[in-house]
């Protein structure tokens, strides 16, 4: 009897951490950002006025987490609350190029091929080179399809090191800046 009421507690606490979630992201970085503050895009996200910001990993990270949220400035200057669209690319300098523009490849975006959207995006490191979450440099670009201006907070939630954020892709201590 002592023994199967044993196995029964080991069984009920075995079952119970195993439903424990840990939150993965530890950390975080907000930059707030105007439509008036942040660089023009030359990659537009279908033909639309598009934005960028940098930000910077310092470590390797499983996964990160990105969320844009805000309020988009109408002709008549009332706002309202807006969606974001926005993809997340990792900065690529393949060896052989003697290429002097910069190329990104994507990771990730909070929207489908129908433009359903989300108000953020989880991407989890890849196992190739391309796609893995290495320590370096990171773009996102931002669209509201409109030529509105827009006023957002950009949070990048990561698990070892707080990321850094720019509006140019050069990070030293003049320019990285987390302005929550």
């Amino acid at each position: 009897m002592t023994t199967k009421l044993l196995n029964i507690f080991m069984l009920l606490l075995i079952t119970g951490c195993a439903l424990i979630q840990r939150a993965p992201f530890g950390k975080k970085a907000v930059y707030n950002a105007t439509s008036s503050s942040i660089s023009v895009s030359l990659n537009k996200i279908d033909s639309h006025p598009t934005y960028e910001l940098f930000f910077m990993l310092n470590e390797k990270e499983s996964g990160i987490k990105a969320g844009i949220n805000g309020q988009i400035i109408n002709a008549a200057g009332s706002s309202v609350e807006g969606r974001f669209f926005f993809i997340i690319e990792k900065e690529y300098a393949p060896s052989s190029s003697d290429s002097v523009y910069t190329s990104y490849i994507e990771l990730g975006r909070n929207f489908d091929n129908s433009w359903n959207s989300s108000e953020s995006v989880q991407i989890s490191s890849g196992s190739d080179g391309l796609t893995s979450l290495d320590p370096g440099i990171y773009r996102i670009r931002i669209t509201i399809f409109s030529d509105n201006n827009f006023d957002c907070k950009i949070s990048l939630f990561t698990s070892k090191k707080e990321a850094l954020f720019s509006d140019k892709p050069v990070f030293d201590s003049d320019v990285a800046e987390n302005n929550d």
